[in-house]
């Protein structure tokens, strides 16, 4: 259970692909100015953007028990597996075929989420991380 990953990598993670997931929010046009179309002005519909490549590069730099561990921790996020199905969630992870472990990540509108509950599930927060942050 989270042998090679540290648990601030994955909160530092957290806050990036959050970051990522505001700049490409959909714009949904038609509004007349800021305060009428939500504020979608301020939104980057670019989706190679600087955070992206923040990911993917911190991503690339872990080894590989750190990557496969960070796709683990998201699907016992999700509910695909439980604390105790760890190992079964490692071996789907080995098996899986392409994306990288970054597309993985940011195709998922709610990777995020699922990161800091797999976390949770392990007892694990992002707390100091984000105070340590402020």
């Amino acid at each position: 259970m989270l042998s090679a990953l540290n648990g601030d990598k994955v909160c530092f993670l957290i806050t990036k692909i959050r970051e990522f997931d505001v700049q490409v929010e959909e714009n949904t046009g038609g509004g007349s100015d800021a305060s009428d179309d939500k504020f979608v002005a301020v939104f980057n519909d670019d989706p190679d953007t600087s955070v992206k490549a923040e990911i993917q590069g911190f991503i690339a730099a872990m080894d590989v028990d750190e990557r496969l561990e960070l796709i683990a921790l998201s699907m016992v996020g999700r509910g695909d597996y439980s604390t105790a199905e760890w190992a079964d969630a490692m071996e789907v992870a080995r098996s899986r075929p392409e994306p990288s472990t970054a597309q993985f990540l940011l195709e998922n509108p709610l990777a995020s989420d699922d990161l800091e509950e797999g976390l949770s599930l392990f007892g694990l927060s992002c707390d100091d991380f984000e105070t340590d942050r402020l």
